[in-house]
């Protein structure tokens, strides 16, 4: 008999007649009879040989990358006395993985929706989620804050991170294993509807293939990971599988007018015949707002079937404007959030929330903008200090940091002050880019440590610097804040760009506790 792939996915989906108990890439987490996909690396071999004395009764393996002529199981294993397991070949490890566990993790929310580009997939999936939320859908947001699900019975993003049994690594697209059993135990514990994150890691590395999505999304396409990915091009493609790849071919596709590349993505939206949406600032198309303009505590709009819960803290700076949706006009919408980047990544939320649940009329979903909150670290304010306003934000690609920075500066402050360093081990072209941008926009600039990681943080610095020769170099990014803030008077704004939400810093390959925003806070208080 000659064990083929689709025999392997016919097994596992008929787990009468044989039983798996588990399929896996991690050859450690291993129980007996269950299969071991061996994903290519230099110590493949020992992992193929450690997962069946765990008991993997099945191995999958690429047959061009591993001993095609001399079989690594039978050696491996024959070693060891034991008996060979069934090897299945496959021309790709990693695809395999993900399509076997979306056989055998066969439950999942009814419905999926996926979100790629450069910027905005976290606030955006956030957005889905509480906007179905408040419209009584027990949904999730997956991505790189973890797994948060809320329902009616509490606000969304109140709800701590979801209590998974799955352990969440530390990433944004999870790997296959775990991307499909976080949809499974979301499944179980009655989520209707998930939004998932979708990074050009993940889609190239396959971690998402086995599921295919209802509705997806791009927000924008600028520089970054092409220390992974090498060009924009490749960078793209990656992005492209969403659409060409993963999405159902009755899915919408949600598409920034105004993002790069749009002709390729709108020709492969196109050829699949994927019904495509798209959104804008101040441009007619499907979803746009225009006349944007500072809120005020009396702008908030409401709607009687969500009265029961309170608007969003209106403590933070927001927006009011006048929102069209397929030709109708909401006038004077309140949303909290702060930044025309924001209300972007609101109007692409709204696409796909319209998309996945056409039976919700339009009034109704628009009725929920007023209750949203931004996610931790997006432009946010963490407090004031000598009549000056200090702003988190995840600012970490050139892109990112003109947007916040030109966002700010319409605040119209006395001084634009920014801290902000470029993490290790990553895209070295963006640092230049990014010096040169702060130069331009801020005021003041102190460039400092990110997440150096195994690279010297001194180099990283200078690498910045050929960008903002003028600007003041502290290293350690806690004598940095400390002294932006002592440096900061009335009507000033300061920035601390880079790491928004994350609370652990990367030195030297060590892993440090460290949160910008609680950093500020001690500082202010210290400072009195």
């Amino acid at each position: 008999m000659v064990f083929t792939f689709d025999w392997l996915l016919k097994r596992i989906a008929a787990p009468n007649e044989a039983a798996i108990f588990g399929v896996f890439s991690d050859s450690r987490a291993v129980v007996a009879c269950s299969v071991f996909v061996a994903v290519p690396c230099a110590d493949v071999q020992k992992h193929i040989a450690e997962a069946v004395v765990n008991g993997a009764c099945i191995v999958v393996q690429e047959q061009d990358t591993i001993c095609q002529h001399v079989d690594p199981v039978v050696g491996a294993v024959g070693q060891l006395g034991l008996g060979s397991p069934v090897v299945v070949y496959v021309k790709c490890a990693r695809k395999a993985l993900a399509q076997l566990c979306g056989v055998f993790y066969k439950d999942r929310p009814g419905v999926l929706s996926a979100v790629t580009g450069t910027n905005g997939k976290s606030s955006t999936v956030s957005f889905i989620s509480q906007i179905q939320v408040l419209l009584g859908i027990k949904s999730a947001d997956v991505g790189t804050l973890g797994v948060h699900v809320s329902d009616q019975s509490h606000e969304p993003r109140n709800a701590a991170p979801f209590a998974l049994k799955t352990k969440v690594p530390d990433m944004t697209t999870f790997d296959a294993v775990t991307f499909h059993s976080i949809l499974s135990e979301l499944h179980a514990n009655g989520v209707r509807s998930a939004a998932i994150e979708a990074t050009s890691h993940g889609l190239h590395q396959y971690r998402l293939d086995g599921v295919q999505f209802d509705a997806v999304a791009l927000t924008n396409i600028t520089q970054d990971h092409l220390d992974y990915h090498k060009t924009m091009e490749e960078y793209t493609l990656a992005k492209v599988r969403l659409f060409a790849d993963l999405a159902k071919p009755s899915a919408s596709a949600i598409l920034n007018k105004k993002s790069s590349f749009l002709q390729f993505f709108e020709e492969i939206c196109q050829k699949r015949g994927l019904k495509t949406i798209f959104y804008a600032l101040n441009e007619g198309t499907d979803i746009y707002a225009e006349n944007i303009r500072p809120s005020s505590q009396s702008a908030i709009h409401s709607d009687a079937k969500i009265k029961s819960q309170d608007p969003a803290d209106s403590s933070q700076p927001g927006v009011v404007f006048d929102l069209h949706i397929f030709g109708g006009c909401f006038p004077n919408v309140c949303f909290n959030p702060l930044g025309s980047f924001q209300i972007e990544n609101l109007l692409c939320a709204l696409g796909l929330v319209i998309a996945c649940n056409p039976q919700i009329k339009i009034h109704d979903v628009v009725a929920t903008i007023p209750y949203l909150r931004g996610i931790p670290g997006r432009l946010e304010l963490a407090t004031y200090y000598n009549h000056g306003s200090i702003f988190i934000d995840f600012a970490h690609t050139p892109d990112a940091l003109q947007t916040v920075l030109s966002e700010l500066k319409q605040l119209h402050p006395t001084r634009l002050i920014v801290v902000f360093g470029c993490g290790g081990e990553r895209d070295q072209g963006k640092r230049k880019e990014m010096g040169r941008i702060a130069s331009a926009l801020a005021t003041k600039v102190i460039i400092t440590d990110d997440n150096p990681r195994g690279e010297d943080p001194a180099k990283i610095r200078k690498d910045i610097l050929e960008g903002a020769p003028g600007a003041t170099e502290i290293a350690g990014r806690g004598d940095a804040i400390r002294y932006a803030i002592a440096n900061t008077n009335k009507g000033d704004i300061l920035l601390v760009a880079g790491r928004g939400h994350e609370v652990v810093q990367k030195l030297d390959g060590v892993c440090v506790p460290f949160s910008d925003r609680s950093f500020v806070e001690d500082v202010v208080r210290n400072f009195g």
